[in-house]
């Protein structure tokens, strides 16, 4: 995701800001403890991010596991918030993954239960849909911090905020760019918006939580980054991105480990509702 320093231009309108966060900004482990960068066993790569929902298991994409059938080809490390220094290696022993309408979205199932502390915490699953709200929302994740496709990663979390944008709204958005091109934006699907045409998830940040804020510090995971736009630029380029409903799969997540799950009460449900509607 875009992390590049302001440009003038937009400091110059925005000049009541001391940062034109919608560009990003580093953040801290500590802000999404629930993130997770999930890396190639071999040569201990990022690949793409990820969120524990529960002690035993990891939400992230499907799509970015291709080839990873064997768990122990990946790992997963947890608890900090530069990927070139500490944290916790977990070990995985399942990958799960959706094997129905083409979707982005699979669990992994540690060897054992992930110790928590306060750079390591799950992180709750929706009791309602958030589809077509237009509330706003974070993306955390170590995804490119430019476009270019010979950008480097970044070893240091970032996130931004972005506007959720209603799938109609979305599918036309993204023909404009081809309007040969009919995207599959469905029930199944979410979309955010960014105000500036230089920000948007990129290359790495797959599979890294979209996320609400709740009361306090906390936050509800709704959506797992799917894909951005790519035919006039590696990244994003002021388009829609697109991620995998949470919600929509709540049934087949609750089959990976029972009980296990965490879910918001339609009590804390409501209680959002309501903030949303009031900012």
């Amino acid at each position: 995701m875009k992390l590049i320093p302001c440009a003038l231009v937009f400091c110059i309108l925005f000049v009541i800001q001391v940062e034109c966060i919608l560009q990003g900004e580093r953040t801290s482990i500590t802000n999404h403890p629930y993130l997770v960068s999930i890396r190639d066993n071999k040569t201990k790569i990022h690949m793409a991010g990820g969120s524990i929902i529960s002690s035993r298991l990891i939400l992230t994409s499907s799509f970015m596991l291709d080839g990873y059938d064997d768990p122990k080809f990946i790992s997963v490390l947890a608890g900090t918030s530069d990927l070139s220094a500490g944290g916790t290696n977990i070990k995985i022993e399942q990958i799960i993954k959706y094997k129905y309408d083409h979707a982005d979205i699979a669990l992994l199932r540690t060897t054992k239960d992930i110790i928590f502390t306060d750079s390591i915490q799950p992180i709750e699953i929706p009791a309602i849909n958030f589809g077509n709200s237009d509330a706003n929302a974070i993306v955390a994740g170590w995804g490119k911090t430019k476009s270019e496709d010979t950008a480097d990663y970044t070893s240091e979390l970032g996130m931004a905020n972005y506007s959720l944008l209603d799938n109609f709204n979305c599918k036309l958005r993204l023909k404009e760019a081809d309007p040969e091109w009919t995207p599959i934006i469905n029930e199944k699907k979410l979309c955010t918006v960014q105000n500036l045409p230089t920000t948007g998830i990129c290359k790495g940040d797959l599979g890294s939580p979209l996320v609400l804020p709740t009361s306090g510090s906390k936050h509800l995971l709704i959506g797992i980054a799917s894909w951005f736009h790519w035919k006039k630029s590696p990244c994003s380029n002021g388009y829609p991105n697109v991620y995998s409903n949470v919600y929509a799969y709540r049934d087949w997540i609750a089959k990976g480990d029972g009980n296990a799950i965490r879910a918001t009460s339609f009590v804390l449900i409501a209680l959002v509702v309501t903030l949303l509607s009031i900012f």
